[in-house]
């Protein structure tokens, strides 16, 4: 009916408009139920580390800028060039420690290959940003801890891992003497399902187990 309308009406508007019910009344008669929806995205790198900072991330705005660390170029023959300052994923201030987290939607947490795990570039730059901390702000050297925050299935996983958040290890550099805590940096896995469910909530008990979690690499035997 609607197409016989459309067919024989030259008024521009009735057009359009018969045009219009007819793509809602198709769309109505493919739609399936809601439960077979998906979505998704090629990006889930920038998901990972938006929900992480969510979570944890509780230093924002200028007092998180304040702690990027930055350059200038002193140029000889023309003025000064400040360069664009390296920016930590997320900053974690809890029970008075500083905790940087740096989210990587990596998988070693779901494959046996080491090679997926952080780089030296990686590992370098958190040491630089915990040492703008250290000297710059002059924080208790015992009280700023780094991290790699990186996901896995707690189901079944291979680790033997019973809860949403654990530790897999630390990554050090081989140029530095590592006597600071924030050369140490602590490798964190957490439950994907979990954080996707949970990241907004912002939990209070969710900081406290990630804080327990990183500093238990200086605890253990």
């Amino acid at each position: 009916m609607l197409n016989s309308k459309i067919s024989s009406t030259f008024n521009d508007k009735k057009k359009k408009l018969f045009g219009a019910m007819l793509e809602i009344i198709m769309e109505e008669g493919q739609r399936t139920s809601a439960s077979n929806f998906r979505f998704g995205t090629n990006t889930f790198s920038s998901v990972w580390e938006k929900m992480v900072d969510k979570a944890f991330g509780n230093i924002t705005g200028a007092a998180k800028k304040d702690m990027f660390p930055r350059a200038t170029w002193n140029l000889e023959f023309e003025t000064d060039i400040k360069k664009d300052p390296l920016e930590p994923d997320s900053l974690m201030d809890y029970a008075d420690k500083i905790y940087v987290l740096d989210s990587k939607y990596y998988t070693y947490g779901h494959t046996n290959s080491k090679q997926t795990l952080p780089a030296t570039a990686d590992i370098n730059k958190q040491i630089t940003y915990a040492e703008v901390l250290d000297n710059k702000h002059d924080k208790d050297v015992n009280s700023i801890f780094n991290a790699f925050i990186m996901p896995f299935d707690m189901e079944g996983n291979r680790f033997g891992l019973t809860a949403p958040i654990g530790r897999i290890g630390e990554a050090v550099g081989e140029w530095r003497l590592n006597t600071k805590n924030y050369e140490k940096i602590q490798g964190i896995v957490i439950d994907t399902r979990y954080l996707m469910y949970n990241y907004w909530r912002k939990s209070a008990a969710d900081k406290e187990a990630l804080a327990n979690c990183i500093e238990s690499g200086f605890t253990t035997p």
